[in-house]
């Protein structure tokens, strides 16, 4: 047995010298790349297109940007996912962010066909100098990016650090 492994190992040693390391190094490199492309093309995860609404620089109005996203059979993380994507931002330069930098999603919960999104309190900083969109317009924007993707979802309420935004004092007793 161990004289084998002594005749198996000298062979692979001519591979080894100066004339034949470079194509040995080459194989296995092609052997690497063939067995990931192998594994991605069969074992990858579903994707799913999507298109999310953000304010266009030079027009008030809002455009579309298509996105490939996984989707992985939940409805629910399918949904959070999008609604992360809306909250990073755009990735064309034409388009504005809906909202500032370091938003982040705190909770969401699906069920029964409604949604319902806690946004972090850096939703409401004003970073947008210009007053090109108001917050009322982003939170609606965002809504407007979830029902066009998910039929499905027949209401989705927002709140900000717990509160509903744009509620009168008068209503929360």
């Amino acid at each position: 047995m161990i004289g084998k492994m002594k005749e198996w190992l000298e062979k692979f040693k001519v591979l080894l010298h100066p004339p034949y390391r470079h194509w040995t190094i080459l194989g296995f490199l092609g052997i690497i790349l063939l067995l990931s492309l192998g594994m991605f093309l069969f074992q990858g995860r579903p994707m799913g297109r999507f298109v999310l609404f953000f304010p266009h620089q030079k027009e008030k109005m809002m455009s579309g940007e298509q996105r490939y996203l996984p989707t992985e059979g939940d409805r629910r993380k399918t949904m959070e996912l999008v609604l992360k994507e809306c909250l990073l931002g755009p990735l064309r330069p034409d388009h504005y962010r809906l909202f500032g930098p370091g938003t982040r999603l705190n909770s969401f919960i699906f069920d029964q066909g409604k949604a319902y999104a806690d946004l972090s309190p850096e939703a409401t900083f004003s970073w947008n100098t210009n007053n090109y969109w108001t917050l009322q317009e982003a939170l609606q924007t965002l809504e407007d990016s979830l029902k066009f993707n998910f039929k499905e979802l027949e209401g989705l309420y927002i709140t900000v650090a717990g509160q509903v935004p744009f509620r009168e004092i008068s209503e929360k007793k």
